[in-house]
């Protein structure tokens, strides 16, 4: 069926004249009448009669008005949501975030971004960093929002903040109370509480005592960092952890940072994308949140 003809149809039978739905399509009325008898002839029979002051649909072409009704109110509410789709205000977005920044960073993002954009529906997914690159990979979220350097699966990545990482205890144990700044090698005596293989915080930290030639063996790995600060707290040992996470806990003095000679760790906060899967309008408006530390940081 030719949807021009059917338009035009359409047009005839709401204004109920072929002179005003020339008028209202801007075409001539031959070119009106033209498609209409296209369209009779398609269909193999009368669509509407001519009268004195207009016209009057046949039974046939009632039901087809009924249809072309349907068919073109589907196209406007199809056009208003492409076009709200477009400016950003409508639509979904699944974004991925590695523990820390899910647990401590994301949350204040995320108001930022629905004020802005309430009519968008985030989707919001964890895990540690090989996970969510993982996730990138397979499409499952845009993009991810990383802390650490083992990035895997083609994922390309953009800086988009510093985190330094820190060596916390309790304030009552024997670690805490030894002349500060400790020794490196002071380290070595105490229970070491660490993340879990695969870790984007672990993998840093691992590579910085590396390079100072320390080694630290830890007596249990924990699946967040919010769970190596409540047993630091519980004086299970030691950790390091980013200092955006112990942010609160250092303030209410339940941990305490333990300065190290010789040992500075900073990790870069990234973002994970893949580089030849572009991004959508409402992905594009999240990512334009990270340029600002106020959004991030606040």
């Amino acid at each position: 069926m030719n949807l021009h003809s059917l338009r035009i149809f359409h047009a005839i039978a709401s204004e109920g004249s072929f002179t005003r739905a020339a008028k209202l399509l801007v075409i001539s009325q031959p070119a009106v009448s033209q498609q209409l008898q296209q369209l009779e002839s398609q269909f193999e029979m009368k669509l509407l009669d001519r009268l004195p002051r207009g016209v009057k649909l046949t039974r046939e072409g009632e039901v087809l008005y009924s249809y072309s009704s349907r068919i073109f109110a589907i196209e406007n509410e199809c056009e208003a949501t492409m076009s709200a789709m477009s400016e950003n205000s409508y639509g979904r977005l699944a974004i991925g975030a590695s523990t820390t920044i899910f647990d401590y960073l994301l949350p204040t993002m995320v108001s930022i971004y629905l004020k802005e954009f309430p009519n968008i529906e985030l989707q919001l997914e964890v895990g540690n960093t090989e996970e969510i690159c993982n996730m990138i990979a397979d499409g499952v979220v845009e993009f991810g929002l990383l802390e650490g350097t083992n990035i895997t699966n083609g994922v390309e990545i953009n800086s988009f903040g510093t985190d330094e990482m820190v060596v916390v205890a309790n304030p009552n144990c024997e670690l805490a109370n030894l002349p500060l700044p400790i020794k490196l090698e002071d380290l070595t005596n105490y229970p070491f509480i660490s993340r879990e293989k695969g870790s984007g915080s672990q993998a840093v930290i691992e590579s910085a005592i590396a390079e100072v030639g320390l080694l630290l063996n830890p007596i249990v790995r924990l699946g967040s960092t919010a769970a190596i600060l409540r047993s630091v707290e519980a004086e299970l040992g030691f950790g390091i952890v980013s200092s955006i996470a112990a942010k609160t806990a250092l303030e209410n003095e339940k941990i305490k940072k333990i300065p190290v000679e010789g040992l500075k760790i900073a990790r870069k906060l990234l973002m994970g994308f893949l580089p030849d899967r572009q991004l959508s309008i409402a992905a594009k408006s999240f990512v334009l949140l990270l340029e600002d530390p106020k959004n991030i940081f606040s």
